[in-house]
């Protein structure tokens, strides 16, 4: 092991150090959890594998799981999802444009929830409003670190995030930002990756204008740990993620899932996520279909009370022939 992998290492583990102690000494901040709509997650694929994607973290949802992901991709990808949450009517999209430069990757993204046609009862008269949420991350993430003899790739990556929530005659907004971190390691047997995250650092704050008291809301401060391993040169990956929110235990979650390419342009996962507050269990699978520089991904996900999702995402990625690959 070089003296450069050694480094990177206590890189990592000083971040896990920074990114958990305040969730040992802090208490829950004041308010109502806001942004939870996004914490249904992003990306066919990844909520496929039970939303265990913070280690992976190599197609256009990286933004959301962890933003370091950036850093290997290559060329200019094009991605995007959509399902009616639960069929319920809720409409979640997801749509990114990235690219690989010379000394960074970055990207634009927008995640949008919309429910419309909501009944409305009051003065006397019925009728109908309806609620839209939005995110907007801007992501950048360095070009990685490289030992010398090619076994290990360092990479860090951050988010800022533009929260709005417009309901009746109501409007929330609040920046936050992101932080991610992934180290690979290239053995014989395939690699071994761990992600760490940080989202929405300290919590980020939602202030509502335009309706009677103007509350500020919170958007919960959300620390998430990723392993992966992939053998067989990369035709299968068994992944896995813990979810720790400062303050906020009944969001704390166990991500495990598998992902297999039986043949090059066919993967098929599964996965799970249980919440350690309750013991409740959501079940997903999916299944990827991948062509040239298309991609097309379909997953569904169960819930014991709300009912089924069923996700669709497509990617397009462009890589001009002459790049060099990242970190690999």
């Amino acid at each position: 092991m070089t003296r450069r992998t050694v480094a990177m290492r206590k890189a990592f583990v000083f971040f896990f150090a920074l990114s958990f102690l305040p969730m040992a000494v802090s208490a829950a901040e004041p308010g109502v959890d806001a942004g939870s709509f996004v914490r249904f997650g992003i990306g066919a694929r990844a909520l496929g594998m039970g939303g265990a994607f913070v280690a992976l973290a190599d197609d256009s949802s990286a933004v959301y799981w962890n933003p370091a992901g950036l850093a290997f991709s290559q060329g200019f990808t094009l991605g995007g999802m959509y399902t009616d949450k639960f069929s319920q009517g809720i409409q979640y999209q997801f749509v990114s444009l990235q690219g690989a430069f010379k000394e960074f990757s970055a990207a634009l993204s927008l995640v949008r929830q919309a429910i419309e046609g909501i009944p409305f009862y009051g003065e006397g008269e019925n009728g109908t409003f309806s609620e839209y949420q939005n995110l907007w991350l801007a992501s950048f993430a360095l070009e990685p670190i490289t030992t010398e003899d090619g076994t290990a790739a360092f990479a860090l990556g951050a988010n800022v995030k533009y929260y709005l929530h417009e309901l009746l005659e109501g409007r929330g907004r609040g920046f936050g930002f992101d932080v991610g971190l992934l180290l690979r390691l290239y053995e014989e047997w395939g690699a071994l990756s761990l992600g760490a995250v940080s989202r929405d650092v300290r919590g980020t704050v939602i202030q509502w204008k335009g309706t009677g008291q103007e509350p500020s809301n919170n958007v919960p401060w959300v620390n998430s740990l990723g392993i992966c391993i992939a053998t067989f040169e990369g035709k299968l990956r068994l992944v896995g993620d813990v979810d720790l929110a400062m303050g906020r235990s009944l969001l704390n979650r166990v991500h495990l899932g598998a992902e297999i390419w039986p043949v090059q342009a066919l993967g098929i996962r599964g996965g799970l996520v249980r919440w350690l507050s309750n013991g409740q269990m959501l079940l997903s699978a999916g299944a990827s279909f991948h062509l040239s520089e298309f991609s097309l991904s379909y997953a569904f996900v169960s819930h014991p009370v709300l009912g089924t999702s069923h996700l669709f995402s497509v990617e397009f990625n462009w890589a001009p022939e002459t790049e060099a690959s990242k970190g690999q």
